[in-house]
């Protein structure tokens, strides 16, 4: 599995022998995403709908929230990390020649490396 970021703390729900409790995954912004829509009108009547509606484009990537409960809709097909994690971001790059200041790069045969010195947690 590649490393992800999500931009925020993302639920966790423990394991099948040790489950966590509600209380861990309902203080995730994620969770609050997800309430808001199963409370959304438009949204439920997309829902209803079958993905026909106002809410429609928000439809295809969240699916219907009212036939799921928070924790199988965050984990079903990795839903959560699809919508929400961030690509994992490189340390080191490479940068070209077209990526520098004009008139700062300047010498042939010479390889430029960007590295961030300030990663995300």
């Amino acid at each position: 599995m590649a490393l992800r970021h999500f931009p925020y703390q993302h639920p966790t729900f423990g394991t099948a022998k040790n489950p966590k409790t509600s209380s861990h995954w309902k203080v995730s912004v994620y969770y609050w995403w997800y309430e808001y829509l199963k409370r959304n009108d438009d949204y439920r009547k997309t829902c209803a709908g079958n993905g026909k509606g106002k809410c429609a484009k928000v439809f295809e990537h969240f699916g219907d929230v009212t036939k799921q409960e928070f924790k199988e809709w965050w984990s079903d097909g990795d839903r959560g990390a699809r919508l929400f994690a961030e690509p994992p971001t490189p340390t080191i790059r490479v940068v070209s020649p077209e990526d520098v200041e004009e008139g700062r790069f300047q010498r042939e045969n010479t390889l430029v490396l960007e590295v961030l010195i300030h990663q995300p947690n």
